[in-house]
């Protein structure tokens, strides 16, 4: 089983997010360098650039965009998994908000860093998304807690969801994680 985390990344005047830089920021994140092993799948609408699973890096990943350069829109779906369309009025949850780039990690629950045991895959995907926010700052993003199924805007819901690895990981977020948003983001919600 693996925790499979989604963010979306939205432009704005303030800031442009292409598929390459989304993707160079994620594999810089997982520690792999310019020779990690890629391939693209393109489908009728959508084109994904992954990372290689099975390479030694705590994160499997993987960007999904439009080719042509457009937005992505909004999916929904039905509680019995079946897509839906976001005008009909039957029970339905959101699956992926409208998005420029859907950048996508995946860890196995197991996970536990080799020099740090206090960090477990919730508090891998944490630094991920804090360093996307840091690196796409001025663009809008939301995150996706595989947990409870919802999407959250910019850094909600992140102490939460580190909250829920134990009381070592919920130390790593308020004396490392904390300082850093109030240092170098500015105009970042604190979570």
């Amino acid at each position: 089983m693996t925790l499979h985390t989604k963010v979306a990344l939205r432009s704005t005047t303030e800031r442009a997010v292409g598929p390459t830089e989304a993707f160079l920021v994620i594999r810089n994140l997982i520690g792999a360098g310019p020779d990690y092993r890629t391939y693209t799948r393109e489908d009728r609408e959508t084109t994904t650039v992954s990372g290689q699973p099975g390479h030694g890096y705590p994160a499997w990943i993987w960007v999904e965009f439009r080719p042509d350069g457009q937005r992505m829109a909004a999916t929904w779906i039905s509680y019995d998994g079946r897509e839906v369309s976001a005008e009909q009025e039957s029970a339905r949850t959101l699956w992926e908000p409208a998005a420029d780039v859907i950048v996508h990690f995946d860890t196995s629950y197991g996970y536990r860093n080799d020099r740090n045991d206090s960090e477990n895959c919730n508090t891998l995907h944490a630094r991920y998304i804090l360093g996307l926010r840091k690196a796409f700052a001025g663009a809008e993003m939301e995150w996706r807690d595989e947990y409870s199924g919802e999407w959250h805007s910019d850094l909600d819901g992140l102490r939460e969801f580190v909250e829920d690895s134990g009381a070592e990981a919920l130390a790593w977020f308020d004396d490392e994680v904390l300082p850093i948003l109030s240092a170098s983001a500015p105009g970042a919600q604190r979570p």
